[in-house]
């Protein structure tokens, strides 16, 4: 009965280790990612009196790179210019529009 136990044990943190190694490699992959963010005036994305990035959009975007290891590289441009370049793949992410 022990033996049993001692077996089913082993096996259980077996596969709590092999779940857990590609969520590590994944992480790793992640954090040296950097992900081209399109920056434009707006409610939700505002530069303060002293040039510091604030708003809605930007507070979600700091979540999401603390959760996820991201860098962000912002590109500044108007929001119809920003749009094209998303729809091109020249930046990954930008506030306010969902791309098909």
């Amino acid at each position: 009965m022990r033996l049993k136990k001692a077996v089913s044990l082993i096996v259980i943190c077996l596969l709590i280790v092999q779940t857990m190694i590609p969520m590590t490699a994944q992480a790793k992959e992640n954090k040296h990612k950097v992900v081209r963010v399109g920056w434009y005036d707006s409610t939700y994305n505002t530069v303060d009196e002293s040039g510091h990035r604030t708003g809605y959009a930007y507070e979600y975007q700091l979540k999401l790179s603390a959760y996820n290891g991201w860098k962000y590289e912002y590109v500044s441009g108007s929001w119809p210019d920003l749009l094209q370049m998303l729809e091109e793949g020249e930046i990954d992410l930008m506030s306010g529009c969902f791309v098909h």
